[in-house]
C-alpha cells in the first residue's frame, strides 16, 4: 500500500529504511541469509569438535620453580660442583655461577636422578623438562609439563632436592663458612705466635754473654 503524504495529497513514496540502507551491508546480509544453513552447520561442528577434544585429549599442567642467585656471588662452589659432574667451568663471577647451575640442572646426572625418582622414560622426561636462565635477573627457572599436576610438582621438587644433595655431597663451603674457617686458623696462628714470644722472652732473660 502507498504511504499517505503528510500534506494530504496521497502521493506514493518509499519507506525511509530502504532509502538509507547500505548496498554493501545489504549484500552481506543477503549472503548470510542465503547460507545460514552452512553457517549453523559449521558452528555446530565447531562446538562438537571442541567438546570432543576436551573430553578425549587430556590437559597438560605446568609446574615452575625459580632459583634466584645473589648478585656478585662467587663461582667457587658452583665450579667444584660442575667439575664433579664433568661440565665445562665458565668464568665471569655471578654469570659463571648462573651458567654452571643451569648446566647442572640440565646435566645427565640430574636426568638420571629424576628418572630414578619418577620412573619416567629418559626420552619423555627430556620433553617434559625445561631449564631457562635469565642473566639480567640472575635467576634460573625450572619447568616441568605433565598430564598429572601432582607429578609435575613432584618432578620440580625432585630437581631441587637433587641439586641440594649434590651440594651436600661435595660439602661446598659458602662465603661465611670460608670466613669462619679463616678466622679459626688466624686465631690458632696468633696463639702459636704468643707462645713463641713468651719462649723468646724467657730465653732472653736466661741468656748470658760469655767472652770468647
Amino acid at each position: 500500500p502507498a504511504l499517505a503524504h503528510p500534506g494530504g495529497f496521497g502521493e506514493p513514496s518509499m519507506s525511509a529504511p530502504h532509502l538509507n540502507e547500505d548496498p554493501d551491508l545489504a549484500f552481506v546480509s543477503s549472503r548470510l541469509r542465503a547460507n545460514r544453513t552452512l553457517l549453523l552447520a559449521c558452528v555446530g561442528l565447531g562446538v562438537i569438535g571442541s567438546g570432543l577434544y576436551t573430553l578425549l585429549v587430556p590437559p597438560v599442567y605446568e609446574a615452575r620453580t625459580t632459583l634466584i642467585l645473589p648478585a656478585g656471588s662467587e663461582s667457587g662452589g658452583a665450579g667444584a660442583l660442575a667439575a664433579s659432574l664433568g661440565l665445562p667451568i665458565p668464568v665471569g663471577g655471578s654469570q659463571g655461577s648462573l651458567s654452571m647451575f643451569a648446566a647442572i640442572l640440565d646435566s645427565e646426572r640430574m636426568l638420571n636422578t629424576l628418572v630414578k625418582d619418577s620412573g619416567i622414560e629418559r626420552r619423555k622426561l627430556r620433553e617434559k623438562r625445561k631449564v631457562v636462565q635469565d642473566a639480567k635477573a640472575n635467576l634460573i627457572q625450572i619447568t616441568f609439563r605433565d598430564e598429572n599436576p601432582e607429578r609435575a610438582i613432584k618432578l620440580t621438587q625432585s630437581a631441587l632436592d637433587a641439586l641440594a644433595q649434590f651440594n651436600e655431597e661435595l660439602s661446598l663451603p659458602t662465603k661465611s663458612q670460608r670466613a669462619e674457617t679463616l678466622r679459626k686458623e688466624l686465631d690458632a696462628k696468633m696463639v702459636q705466635l704468643r707462645e713463641l714470644e713468651l719462649r723468646l722472652q724467657a730465653f732472653a732473660e736466661r741468656a748470658k754473654s760469655v767472652p770468647v
